[in-house]
């Protein structure tokens, strides 16, 4: 598939790159798999936007675990344990980092939903995406089977196209 390199022209009379939309994880994409990538694609046409979510959790201290929160009225408020986010953020500033050496104009979005499917698809929107790029469903082998269902929720649902690339490199 093929996303037209620029889009119409924006305040300073050029045309306005492409946005390339990744949602990222501390595995997926890896750093390697972004470099291939970037030789494919001219850094002057095309933008990109990492795009984390961080899903709300609780402890239930009498099981001792964490479990995914969904609030039972919209307007709820979820405490996000702040270092999470911290770490959350370094790892969305690390791929900007990366990009940006690579020759691209490149940002991070944190969004904190516990329906991330739902949340990529907003983001797509709302920052009127080109493209949503994705990794082959065999990285997610080592995932479960919710992950799974992730991947076919945005591939279905999205607003705008996906592209979808085989993982080159593995670093495990």
């Amino acid at each position: 598939m093929q996303i037209s390199a620029h889009k119409e022209q924006g305040w300073s009379g050029k045309p306005r790159p492409s946005t390339i939309i990744i949602p990222v994880g501390p595995t997926v994409p890896s750093l390697f798999d972004l470099e291939d990538y970037y030789r494919s694609i001219n850094s002057d046409k095309f933008r990109i936007m990492f795009l984390r979510i961080v899903q709300p959790r609780t402890t239930d201290f009498s099981l001792d675990m964490c479990l995914s929160v969904v609030p039972s009225v919209v307007a709820t408020n979820i405490t996000v344990d702040k270092h999470h986010l911290a770490d959350e953020r370094r790892l969305c500033l690390d791929y900007v980092h990366h990009a940006r050496l690579h020759g691209f104009k490149a940002k991070c979005v944190i969004y904190v939903d516990s329906h991330p499917g739902l949340a990529v698809i907003q983001v797509a929107r709302q920052f009127d995406g080109d493209c949503l790029l994705l990794w082959a469903p065999e990285h997610l082998s080592r995932f479960s089977h919710t992950a799974r269902d992730l991947y076919k929720y945005m591939i279905k649902h999205s607003p705008i196209p996906v592209t979808i690339l085989p993982g080159t490199r593995n670093l495990v």
